[in-house]
């Protein structure tokens, strides 16, 4: 592969744009991640999947394209900077076909709690990853239980089970690692559930835990290949790496509270409203205060743990946080009037008030 040494993330932007449009890079694994499904598996599993509509056209053509898959896209660039170093282009495609499984299984999960808040007790929490860290062994179903939507649910199940088959079956060291995140995952959801009324720090440490969890899942499928796991576990790219999922986790949590609000799902934004008895104009600059703060403060620990590494990593790391940012400017808090309302009439909130 031709290796470019200029531009402003140190060459990778057009590295991975050259190995994006060709066979074998990551392009094809958009259709990839549903071949071999049969239909049903197919339609469950595919409003989970990454987002498909591409970045306006103000965005360099890379960060217009890869939000195509942008899940998959992540496992690339946490194992490059890892690694430090563009993986082959046939790595790349297996661990964005990977990444993208495993991030859509996350996205159902997301999206069974909000739509089944009658589940988020201690029981119900551990028997959905249960059943999810036996799907992913390859174990029996656990059957459908009332407290779960149906639909969420099912998918999430149907995508652990692809993950089972095609990301980690006859590796049984991927398969321990990713089994030990859905564990830890459980963990952190027993702790924002049970923080509903909303305690805003724990809820800020919540979602720096969810972002961990994610990261680690993502980069796990490049750090276990034989050709890096070698490297010692506080290697400077994996520090970077937890910096990569915090700040998305912090963007995600900071953003779209109508929608959190509406789907009953505690995160510090709504533990922010929620002791402002509303979407005044304090809570509104204090969430947005919070995201700025603790961005910038992550973005400084990558930066800080790439210190001694290579131009590469460094380069890669200041081309995935402008993608973050990218997102972030793409969202806001959502409708103020939408949260009153919620507040207002959802028993689930105004019995806080």
């Amino acid at each position: 592969m031709t290796e470019f040494k200029h531009g402003p993330y140190n060459g990778y932007l057009a590295q991975v744009t050259q190995d994006y449009f060709t066979q074998g890079g990551l392009r094809p694994s958009h259709n990839a991640v549903f071949d071999g499904m049969d239909p049903a598996t197919q339609q469950a599993v595919q409003p989970f999947m990454p987002d498909l509509r591409p970045m306006g056209a103000a965005t360099p053509p890379l960060l217009r394209e890869l939000p195509r898959a942008t899940l998959g896209a992540w496992g690339n660039y946490l194992g490059d900077m890892y690694s430090g170093k563009i993986a082959p282009p046939e790595v790349r495609h297996d661990v964005a076909v990977g990444s993208t499984l495993i991030m859509g299984m996350l996205a159902a999960d997301e999206t069974t709690w909000r739509q089944s808040p009658g589940a988020r007790n201690s029981t119900d929490v551990m028997l959905f990853y249960a059943s999810i860290r036996d799907s992913i062994k390859g174990g029996p179903h656990i059957m459908q239980r009332e407290t779960f939507a149906h639909h969420p649910h099912m998918a999430t199940q149907l995508l652990a089970e692809q993950v089972h088959t095609r990301v980690v079956a006859g590796n049984e060291e991927r398969q321990t690692a990713l089994v030990e995140q859905v564990h830890a995952l459980a963990g952190v959801r027993r702790e924002q559930f049970a923080n509903r009324r909303g305690e805003i720090g724990g809820m800020l440490i919540t979602a720096l835990n969810l972002g961990e969890v994610t990261a680690r899942m993502a980069l796990g499928l490049t750090t276990l290949r034989p050709e890096v796991k070698a490297a010692p576990a506080s290697n400077e790219g994996e520090a970077a790496a937890m910096a990569l999922g915090k700040i998305g986790a912090i963007i995600t949590h900071g953003t779209g509270v109508d929608a959190a609000f509406r789907d009953r799902m505690p995160t510090y934004a709504t533990a922010t409203v929620m002791n402002e008895y509303g979407p005044t104009k304090a809570a509104i600059n204090s969430i947005n205060e919070h995201r700025a703060e603790y961005v910038d403060m992550l973005v400084n620990e990558g930066r800080a743990a790439l210190k001694d590494g290579t131009r590469q990593q460094q380069g890669i790391f200041r081309m995935a946080v402008r993608l973050l940012k990218i997102r972030q400017g793409q969202r806001g808090i959502g409708s103020t009037d939408a949260i009153k309302r919620y507040m207002k009439e959802d028993p689930y909130w105004n019995r806080y008030l």
